[in-house]
């Protein structure tokens, strides 16, 4: 059975400490990405936008509903 050569220091290592030092890594870079908050504006600036839109569509949608009853009238109105 031969051994797999890698490059001392990478993530994957058959020898030794490889393995404990890539699970070590793999702790380190979960706990970084878990402790970083600043993808966490960005979602909720999109948040807030996505609520502003739906607000903005539920008010054109009601005020066009009454537009074009008001329009339907004058249109009547004038046959």
């Amino acid at each position: 059975m031969t051994a797999l050569n890698v490059i001392p220091g990478t993530v994957l290592a058959c020898r030794g400490t490889g393995f404990s030092r890539a699970s070590t890594n793999m702790k380190k870079l979960l706990l970084d990405f878990y402790v970083d908050e600043t993808g966490a504006t960005a979602v909720e600036y999109g948040l807030i936008a996505t609520g502003i839109a739906i607000a903005i569509i539920a008010a054109v949608k009601g005020v066009g509903t009454k537009l074009s009853t008001n329009f339907s009238t004058v249109s009547t109105s004038l046959k």
